[in-house]
C-alpha cells in the first residue's frame, strides 16, 4: 500500500484538529482554574473583612453599652441631686423636712403618670394601622384596624 503525499497531508488533518482543542482545553482549564484561584482569594478576603468589621461592631457595641449605663448611673445621680436641692429649697420656704419631701415625691409621681401616659398614647402607632387597613381591604375584608373592645393596644 502505498500513499500519496495527498493523502498523508490528508491524514495529517485530523490528527492536527484533533489536537488543537486539547492545546486549547489545556488553556481553557488554566483559565478556569486562575478564575477559581482569583475566586477564592476574593472569598478570603471578604471574609477576613467581615470577620474584622464583626470584631469592630462588638467591640464598639460593648463600648457603647458600658457609657450608656455610665451615662445613666450619672443621669440619676444628677436627678437624685437636683431632688435634694428642690426638697432643700422647699425647707428653706417654710416647710418641714417631712413636707418638703412628700411634696417632692408627689412632684416626681406626677411626672411619672404623665411620662406614662404619653408613652401609652405613643404606643398606638406602633400598630401599623394603615397598613393594616390596606392589607384587610386588599383582601376583601373590611375590617378597621383599630383594635377591639378590651384587645391591649400593643397586641397585633
Amino acid at each position: 500500500m502505498t500513499t500519496s503525499p495527498e493523502t498523508l497531508s490528508d491524514q495529517a488533518l485530523p490528527d492536527q484538529e484533533s489536537t488543537a482543542p486539547e492545546q486549547t482545553n489545556p488553556t481553557l482549564l488554566a483559565a478556569v482554574q486562575q478564575w477559581l484561584q482569583s475566586l477564592r482569594v476574593v472569598v478570603a478576603r471578604a471574609i477576613d473583612i467581615t470577620v474584622l468589621e464583626a470584631r469592630l461592631a462588638a467591640l464598639n457595641f460593648v463600648l457603647i453599652l458600658i457609657i450608656a449605663v455610665a451615662s445613666g448611673l450619672l443621669l440619676a445621680t444628677a436627678w437624685i441631686a437636683f431632688f435634694g436641692a428642690v426638697v432643700a429649697w422647699f425647707h428653706e420656704l417654710g416647710l418641714s423636712w417631712s413636707a418638703a419631701l412628700l411634696s417632692m415625691a408627689a412632684i416626681n409621681l406626677v411626672l411619672a403618670i404623665v411620662g406614662g401616659f404619653t408613652i401609652y398614647r405613643m404606643s398606638n402607632n406602633l400598630l401599623f394601622k394603615a397598613i393594616r387597613k390596606f392589607i384587610l381591604y386588599e383582601e376583601g375584608e373590611h375590617v378597621s384596624a383599630e383594635p377591639a373592645a378590651g384587645e391591649s393596644p400593643a397586641a397585633p
